[in-house]
């Protein structure tokens, strides 16, 4: 049955209420708001309740990913603008010891326990070993924040999961690439594949977010709702840009985020505030 606009903007609203009610409830019983959000979107899909029809079409499987990819991107730009390049500098190198070694180490180990336990080929193994070790970004921003943990150690685990998502999608995305096509890619084009993607990825997003900085600082927009949009002009570029010269969108679009949380830019804590509300509107989403 065909559902109408209004019907549709109806259920969206009602989903992001009880995303609401969740992350309350949540914070009265002292669990995190995204293992309720899962629950109530498990709940209303199609293995729950069946209310919500996803993924008896082809299509699904194509509008998932895309909504994957941008609510994923806006949280990592609202991770990197909240904590800003300055707080992650000091913990720079072990956040980015623990997104690289750490990942490619839990993936491995994941990966060898797959194999003996599910009987996989190496590299599907391997496979199940990548999807698993992404940290869930969305997941560390929301619980360090509210978190008694030490400032430093805080920081460190933010960073890691910041960049740790770049890695492990790349994992991922060569793996799957290598069981595709066996005979002409292998362990080489995958070293190829991360050195090309993550420095384009950085290049990006350091050359976007430094044009945006300036070009905030510079300049004076009519009203303070443009520099919203401006800063989600910059997530787009950064990601876009990337993406588009091959790069790695996401680590791209946390670099920008970073170089614009260490600004002195106008209506800086405006744009923080709204940003926090697509990250949250984000993780709802997904």
């Amino acid at each position: 049955m065909a559902v109408t606009d209004g019907e549709l903007i109806l259920v969206a609203g009602a989903l992001l209420a009880a995303g609401i009610a969740a992350s309350l409830l949540a914070a009265r019983i002292r669990l995190p708001g995204l293992l309720l959000f899962l629950g109530v979107g498990m709940l209303l899909g199609s293995d729950g309740t069946g209310w919500i029809d996803f993924g008896s079409n082809p299509e699904d499987y194509e509008l998932a990913r895309t909504i994957g990819i941008v609510a994923l991107a806006l949280i990592l730009f609202e991770g990197g603008l909240t904590a800003g390049f300055d707080e992650i500098r000091p913990v720079l190198r072990p956040a980015l010891g623990l997104a690289l070694v750490g990942t490619f180490i839990t993936a491995g180990i994941t990966g060898v326990a797959a194999i003996w336990l599910f009987d996989l080929s190496t590299l599907q193994g391997l496979l199940l070993g990548a999807i698993i070790s992404s940290t869930d970004g969305a997941a560390i921003f929301s619980l360090l924040r509210g978190s008694t943990l030490r400032r430093p150690l805080a920081r460190t685990l933010e960073g890691e999961a910041g960049f740790n998502d770049p890695v492990a999608v790349l994992l991922v995305v060569g793996f799957v690439e290598w069981i595709v096509d066996e005979s002409s890619f292998g362990a080489a084009d995958m070293v190829l594949l991360f050195v090309l993607e993550l420095g384009i990825g950085a290049a990006a997003g350091l050359a976007v977010g430094w044009l945006a900085v300036e070009g905030l600082r510079r300049t004076r927009l009519d009203t303070v709702g443009l520099y919203q949009v401006a800063s989600l002009a910059t997530a787009a570029l950064a990601f876009g840009a990337a993406d588009s010269l091959h790069g790695s969108g996401f680590l791209a679009v946390y670099i920008a985020g970073l170089l614009l949380g260490s600004a002195r830019i106008p209506a800086k804590r405006t744009v923080t505030v709204f940003h926090q509300g697509l990250g949250w509107v984000a993780q709802i989403v997904m």
